[in-house]
């Protein structure tokens, strides 16, 4: 498991994956791809670039860790997901405790940014980005983790346009 714990206050930049570069960055991954942090015209997004003109399926899952984020609403409380976010789906929310968390699964539009030196053809992405809440710092009854999920098919590069769906589980709802 990656940890991204005690970060400096100002590098808190929630789902703009500035400086996320102990989980997402220049992680080698099936395929020939690397991962990396892109900066780009709509903000800082996770990335996917190769060396190869040939293209590979993108199937990229980390778990991770972090001290400052909220599992009950990350869209809303800049917690660590995919990003930009756009076009976000009705999201209802139910009491939990002292929280509220979601009602559904909420899925939005976001991006990502693949190399442009690919010469066509179509890459599937599975991307599972599980983030957990620290346990030494939450109560039984409030640890929990959100999962964005991205399955798709696409055959652009740079800024790809994907949808996300964002699933929670917290402690009290594993049986």
């Amino acid at each position: 498991m990656h940890e991204i714990l005690n970060w400096p206050e100002q590098y808190r930049k929630g789902p703009y994956f500035e400086n996320a570069t102990e989980v997402f960055d220049n992680k080698t991954i099936n395929g020939n791809w690397t991962t990396f942090i892109a900066e780009t015209d709509k903000g800082y997004m996770l990335g996917f670039r190769t060396n190869e003109t040939r293209l590979e399926d993108i199937s990229y899952v980390t778990e991770f860790v972090a001290d400052y984020f909220d599992i009950f609403d990350p869209i809303n409380n800049e917690s660590p997901i995919l990003y930009p976010i756009e076009n976000i789906s009705e999201i209802s929310v139910v009491p939990y405790g002292e929280y509220t968390k979601y009602t559904s699964n909420p899925t939005y539009d976001s991006y990502v940014y693949v190399s442009d030196n690919l010469e066509g053809g179509t890459v599937s992405f599975y991307i599972l980005l599980q983030a957990n809440n620290d346990p030494g710092e939450w109560p039984v009854k409030y640890r929990g983790q959100y999962m964005n999920e991205v399955i798709a098919n696409v055959n652009d590069t740079s800024n790809v346009k994907v949808r996300a769906i964002l699933g929670q589980i917290h402690a009290s709802s594993v049986k």
